[in-house]
């Protein structure tokens, strides 16, 4: 096309009556050269503010960055301020740094005075509105979370159904691992509209209480089975002795008494495996002791009592430890 229009420009321009063809050629590719140069040359000076504004803000957002850091290592102390609110903090303090520099530079962009230039940013501020209102839920959403300070990274949760360690916590979703290793991506507003149990902080406090119920019949002592769920719970790893674990009776049934034991543990992580220990602590008690555990389906009592001995604890395919 380049070629082809100087071909026509040279050979027009040749003769006499059709070189008013080739001015009018030329002018059509020189006019907006020259209203481009003359459009940069009257911009150089907000061209050089907007350089400036570029620089200055550049660095008011390392001095932020850094005093933010140091909040976050610990080299900086406020009082009442979590170092784990750094992160955040600073995004947010970034965010309205920028959006003050924009409203600064704004008037200074070259054609934000046009029409064309005006349109275009109501029409994308619309889009922007009627399409985020999601985004901005989340967002805001994640914000509160890290202010309310309900978890951090490395807990152990319960979200509705969901229960597991938080893997990540990001603006828009939270990243939770499940005891199964499933990863659950948790939407922030969700989350913030849920009741929330965070097991490590009650852990790292006075303990997390874990708990058992077990159906008993009236002819057992409810003495003897205090204490033999007692016993089980002291030879359960993982679970403290103070304080010191305590027994519930719940419901007095029409077969069968329910007794909760219930136990500290500081170890939130391992809950299920402190479960698992706990219920066969209970039932190696019971069978040592000759106590039957009342099926749920009560219809009268055996010939013999339903409890295993110890002599077959470890029939096959089971191995004896040692």
């Amino acid at each position: 096309l380049i070629l082809i229009y100087f071909f026509l420009n040279t050979v027009l321009g040749l003769f006499p009556w059709t070189r008013p063809v080739a001015r009018i050629l030329f002018q059509l590719i020189l006019n907006p050269l020259q209203s481009l140069w003359q459009g940069l040359l009257a911009a150089l000076p907000d061209v050089a503010f907007l350089v400036v504004l570029w620089f200055v803000v550049r660095y008011i957002l390392k001095l932020v960055r850094a005093f933010f850091n140091g909040i976050g290592i610990g080299r900086i102390r406020l009082e009442g301020f979590d170092p784990e609110w750094a992160s955040p903090t600073f995004k947010i303090v970034r965010v309205a740094i920028i959006a003050f520099a924009l409203v600064i530079a704004y008037p200074y962009i070259p054609g934000s005075d046009s029409a064309a230039f005006k349109g275009v940013s109501v029409f994308a501020g619309v889009l922007l509105s009627l399409g985020s209102s999601s985004f901005i839920a989340n967002m805001i959403a994640g914000l509160s979370m890290t202010y309310r300070g309900a978890f951090k990274v490395g807990d152990r949760i319960r979200v509705g159904d969901v229960t597991g360690q938080v893997e990540e916590v990001k603006l828009m979703v939270t990243r939770v691992v499940t005891p199964k290793n499933e990863r659950v991506i948790m939407p922030n507003s969700n989350i913030l509209s849920m009741e929330v149990v965070n097991y490590s902080q009650m852990a790292a406090d006075k303990g997390v209480i874990l708990h058992s119920v077990v159906g008993i019949g009236y002819d057992t002592p409810w003495r003897q089975v205090e204490a033999m769920l007692l016993d089980a719970a002291a030879r359960t790893d993982g679970l403290k002795s103070d304080p010191p674990p305590f027994v519930l009776q719940t419901l007095l049934g029409d077969f069968a008494v329910n007794y909760q034991i219930n136990a500290y543990t500081a170890d939130a992580n391992r809950m299920p495996a402190i479960y698992s220990q706990l219920h066969a602590n209970i039932q190696d008690v019971f069978n040592e002791h000759g106590v039957q555990i009342m099926s749920p389906a009560y219809e009268a009592d055996p010939q013999t009592p339903k409890v295993v001995p110890p002599d077959k604890w470890y029939e096959a395919p089971a191995k004896k430890p040692g």
